[in-house]
């Protein structure tokens, strides 16, 4: 009978240049809570934390570009990172996963704000577009109907430019 050896603390395991550590320090300085509006839930069990989800599935499209639900779902319970990230709690379905999305992030997406941010950022959508095709092997949008696929560019953006953020903190330690 063989018997899994994990150290206390997750975090020992992770090599001290790997990207997570960059997406939480970016992550850790935005308040969150304001883009987050926590829904008061009566009945049924103790809904998942909306930043730890928000970060896990962020971190997914930083690492993968394209991250489905269900390939999420399968990374915290199997990569390390995705455990570190969800701390301690156990690892969200596919289906929270997806409510999650559809609900609360094309929610805040669909809002005034977020068309405001969005009709801001438009002028340079071209350039990091073909580098996402390129670097990320992202081929073409796999979600249907127009605010799923707002969505699907949102998310792939987002982690594009956590990734490159990563990159150029790395390149700045290196120089050091």
């Amino acid at each position: 009978m063989f018997q899994l050896k994990l150290p206390v603390e997750i975090s020992t395991i992770i090599e001290i240049n790997d990207p997570v550590y960059t997406f939480c320090e970016v992550m850790d300085s935005i308040d969150l809570r304001k883009y987050l509006a926590a829904k008061e839930s009566r009945t049924g069990r103790k809904r998942y934390n909306s930043e730890i989800l928000l970060k896990v599935t962020l971190f997914a499209f930083m690492e993968y570009g394209y991250a489905s639900v269900r390939a999420i779902e399968k990374l915290c319970k199997t990569d390390i990172r995705f455990m570190w990230l969800l701390q301690d709690e156990s690892a969200p379905s596919h289906m929270t996963i997806d409510n999650f999305m559809n609900e609360t992030l094309l929610g805040n997406i669909n809002s005034v704000h977020g068309a405001l941010l969005r009709m801001n950022r438009s002028i340079q959508a071209e350039g990091a577009f073909s580098a996402i095709k390129w670097n990320k092997a992202y081929q073409r949008i796999r979600r249907r109907g127009l605010k799923s696929v707002i969505l699907e560019i949102a998310m792939i953006s987002c982690g594009f430019n956590l990734h490159k953020y990563h990159l150029k903190s790395l390149a700045r330690q290196l120089a050091a």
